[in-house]
C-alpha cells in the first residue's frame, strides 16, 4: 500500500469518526457539517510531492455561494477550496505557510506511525471549531477583500460577457 494510502486509512480509522461526531459528513477528502445558519467546510489537501496534508476550513451560507462569474454553488457541491483565502484557513501543528509546517508522515513506515500522525490531529479539533466560529461566512466577506483576491471576469468592450465568462458560462449551462 503506498504511503498516502497508509495515510488516508490512518485519519479513517482515527480522526474522521471524530468528525462524525462532530456532526461531519463525508469522505475524504472533504467534508461537510449543515448548521441553521451556516455550512462548515473542511478539506484535507495533501502535499503534491508526498508526505504530508494540512486540513483547511471555511463555510458558506445555507444556499451555498455566489461565483466571482456570477455563477451558484450549492451548498450540497461546496469544497472548502471553492472559497476565498480571507474566508478559509489552515489547521496545522505549527504556524507557517511550508509543507514543512504540516502533518508530515514522510518517516512512517509501520501502521503505528501513520496512526501516530493521525492521531496529532485529535488535539487541534477543537481550536478548528474556534476558527469556524471566527470566519466570516463567504459571501458576507467584504466585497473589498474579495475584488482583491478573485476580481470578477471582465466584460467585452460591447458590455457583453468577455471570452473567459461566456466559457465559463458554457460549463454553468451544461
Amino acid at each position: 500500500m503506498s504511503t498516502i494510502n497508509e495515510m488516508k486509512k490512518a485519519l479513517n480509522d482515527v480522526v474522521i469518526p471524530r468528525l462524525r461526531e462532530r456532526g461531519f459528513k463525508g469522505s475524504l477528502p472533504h467534508f461537510r457539517r449543515f448548521r441553521d445558519d451556516r455550512v462548515d467546510l473542511l478539506m484535507f489537501q495533501f502535499d503534491k510531492w508526498g508526505g504530508g496534508f494540512v486540513i483547511e476550513v471555511g463555510h458558506c451560507s445555507p444556499q451555498g455561494m455566489m461565483t466571482s462569474w456570477g455563477g451558484h454553488i450549492p451548498a450540497e457541491k461546496m469544497k472548502a477550496y471553492y472559497l476565498n483565502f480571507n474566508c478559509r484557513e489552515r489547521v496545522q501543528p505549527r504556524k507557517g505557510g511550508s509543507p514543512n509546517d504540516w502533518f508530515r508522515y514522510d518517516s512512517a513506515t509501520r501502521p503505528e506511525e501513520f496512526a501516530e500522525v493521525a492521531q496529532s490531529v485529535i488535539p487541534l479539533l477543537e481550536h478548528m471549531e474556534e476558527i469556524l466560529d471566527r470566519l466570516p461566512i463567504e459571501n458576507e466577506c467584504s466585497e473589498e477583500t474579495q475584488e482583491k483576491i478573485a476580481p470578477p471576469f471582465p466584460s467585452g468592450e460591447d458590455g457583453k460577457p468577455g471570452v473567459i465568462r461566456r466559457f465559463l458560462g458554457f460549463f454553468k449551462q451544461n
